[in-house]
């Protein structure tokens, strides 16, 4: 609304104003989280916890978060993909879930990794297939497939969502 004398009504400007703040701040976010990588001195152990903690703090979902054992790890590429695979499916459970709870395990044993992403959301119907504008889940499929890890996601509405991702350390990838 405009008053008589052409300007803006304050609650309008004080919206205006808390939209751009929450614009910026936003922006930080993706900006923090396109820095966190993996690498030899950080393991995906490490740069799991700082996501997760950023993704509650912004999100206000309460994340259960089980970690490898120290010292279990698979080569630092392998982990930035897993990472990545991670962000997305927080990233898609903020935005699409409705969620309040996610449960995130990540295990190394006898060089077979596995990611597990579980919550409580509003799931989706996977028997319609994903669609090709859906581009976090395709893009998770593309990191898995760079890695050669087999990734699986199952959804029911009103269930919530599963998504597992397994990759086995080869000669190849090391």
């Amino acid at each position: 609304r405009i008053k008589s004398s052409g300007e803006p009504e304050p609650e309008e400007l004080d919206g205006l104003y808390g939209d751009v703040q929450g614009g910026i701040a936003e922006f930080r976010d993706t900006l923090l989280e396109l820095r966190a990588a993996v690498s030899s001195e950080r393991p995906l152990n490490t740069v799991l916890r700082e996501v997760v903690e950023r993704f509650e703090k912004r999100s206000k979902i309460e994340v259960v978060l089980k970690l490898a054992e120290e010292g279990r790890r698979l080569p630092s590429p392998i982990e930035n993909e897993l990472l990545r695979i991670t962000q997305e499916a927080l990233t898609n459970i903020e935005k699409h879930a409705d969620a309040s709870r996610v449960h995130i395990r990540w295990s190394v044993a006898d060089n077979i990794g596995v990611l597990l992403i579980n919550d409580d959301g509003r799931g989706f119907d996977t028997s319609k297939g994903i669609r090709g504008n859906a581009y976090g889940l395709v893009g998770m499929g593309e990191r898995a497939a760079a890695i050669g890890a087999h990734l699986e996601i199952t959804s029911e509405p009103g269930h919530g969502t599963n998504i597992m991702v397994q990759t086995r350390l080869t000669s190849e990838k090391v």
